[in-house]
């Protein structure tokens, strides 16, 4: 399973972080602890039995030395009163005899412990003996409080909880600041507590508001430019186009070139208005107003005739009659680019189809039965000035599916084109039917 969202890489890594470093700390502290006190009670264990044991040897009762052979056994008879579980253990009296021995081979490669003893009688003894087996962790981590470790564990997720929404709840803050901005391609005012922060996510949201300002200037510019332009360009065309009549009057045999350069001055003017049209998007105030949808594409359909009198293009729609909000000048632009684009790149014989559904949004699907265009150049499409490599020779600019892709975000909506299963090319309009801010 992958892990997506950065709340829950950050919260998954600090709980393992804080409960391995808990484990760790718990395993250190109860091995050491409990290590310690089970060699001082192993230690009282022994002492105690060597004072048994020497006891019984100056009472008379261990009359020879003695060697058990597993630990754990009973040294006696069943009927012996005095029988005993005895540990490994080897006892000297002062003189370096052995009174006891009970030393089985498997500890005798491993260190034994040696401490002495008084009797009764203040005799010295001298014992050698072995610790069992250490207690498990487990064991150990089984006297620890549950009450307490469960306390932890809860501080611990409340902790990395607390620490991941802190680093990820500013980074979403940024996020949907800068996915508004690509949707809507407006500014708006980063949020102050972010600004006033002195850390690296204050840092970033300052360069993201200083990024989002250049891109404002540079975009500015960049439509002023293209509007400057095109306004400086029509006084010569038009000085051309004169001058192109003057030479035709004076000279009725040069008529052919004067009239390829009228042709060439028209072509460049609508490539001007093209780009006066894109600049506009974004400067212009337009009005939203209620339409109805079915006779709005009618009419833009007339349109069309006039320009491609032998185009078939027909309308379906599942609509009922009533009226949706849109600004009016603008989808009638962007659907018009569509279904034009459909005609010049598709063959005259071939038809193109219209049709109109209502799901949760708006629905317009405006399909050509032309060759359609390769997957990989499907989205740069939209790109301005950017025609395919099929339609490289062909009229048009590259700037109508542009201008009709800014037009669609205008009303909130998306478009998308794709090549249709049987042919042709797709292009599917989404529009909401909530009212447009």
């Amino acid at each position: 399973m992958v892990i997506r969202h950065l709340f829950w890489k950050i919260f998954i890594a600090f709980f393992l972080a804080n409960v391995f470093v808990i484990g760790a700390t718990t395993y250190t502290v109860l091995n050491m602890t409990e290590t310690k006190r089970f060699e001082e009670r192993q230690k009282e264990m022994l002492e105690k039995f060597a004072e048994q044991i020497i006891f019984l040897y100056e009472d008379g009762r261990l009359k020879k030395i003695e060697r058990i052979e597993n630990a754990g056994r009973k040294s006696s008879p069943k009927d012996d009163p005095h029988r005993r579980k005895f540990p490994p253990m080897q006892i000297f009296d002062q003189h370096g005899h052995p009174i006891f021995d009970n030393i089985p081979n498997k500890f005798k490669k491993t260190k034994p412990i040696e401490f002495g003893l008084v009797s009764d009688n203040d005799t010295d003894y001298h014992v050698s003996s072995y610790l069992g087996p250490q207690p498990r962790f487990i064991q150990a981590l089984q006297r620890l409080n549950l009450l307490q470790f469960i306390f932890v564990i809860i501080a611990s997720t409340a902790v990395s909880a607390i620490l991941s929404w802190t680093i990820s709840k500013p980074i979403n803050k940024l996020r949907q600041y800068s996915q508004h901005y690509k949707e809507q391609k407006k500014k708006i005012p980063l949020p102050k507590h972010l600004l006033k922060r002195g850390d690296e996510i204050g840092n970033l949201t300052r360069d993201l508001g200083a990024m989002i300002d250049e891109i404002e200037h540079n975009m500015a510019t960049q439509k002023q430019l293209l509007h400057d332009v095109s306004h400086e360009l029509r006084a010569p065309l038009a000085r051309l186009q004169v001058s192109a009549s003057i030479i035709e009057n004076h000279n009725p045999a040069s008529a052919q070139y004067t009239a390829r350069i009228n042709s060439e001055c028209e072509r460049i003017s609508r490539l001007i208005q093209e780009i006066l049209d894109y600049s506009r998007l974004d400067q212009q105030a337009y009005q939203v107003d209620n339409i109805e949808l079915q006779p709005f594409l009618l009419d833009i359909m007339d349109d069309i005739k006039v320009q491609y009198p032998q185009r078939h293009i027909r309308l379906h729609s599942t609509l009922q009659p009533g009226t949706i909000q849109a600004y009016p000048e603008l989808l009638h632009r962007a659907l018009e680019n569509i279904i034009l684009n459909s005609c010049k790149h598709t063959p005259e014989e071939s038809a193109i189809d219209i049709s109109i559904e209502k799901q949760h949004n708006l629905i317009i699907r405006i399909r050509d039965f032309g060759p359609g265009v390769d997957e990989e150049e499907l989205q740069k499409l939209f790109q301005l000035f950017y025609r395919a490599k099929n339609k490289m020779h062909t009229e048009g600019f590259g700037l109508g599916l542009g201008i009709a892709k800014r037009a669609i975000e205008k009303h909130q909506g998306t478009i998308q084109i794709s090549n249709h299963k049987d042919g042709g090319l797709q292009t599917v309009i989404t529009l909401p039917l909530v009212q447009i801010d």
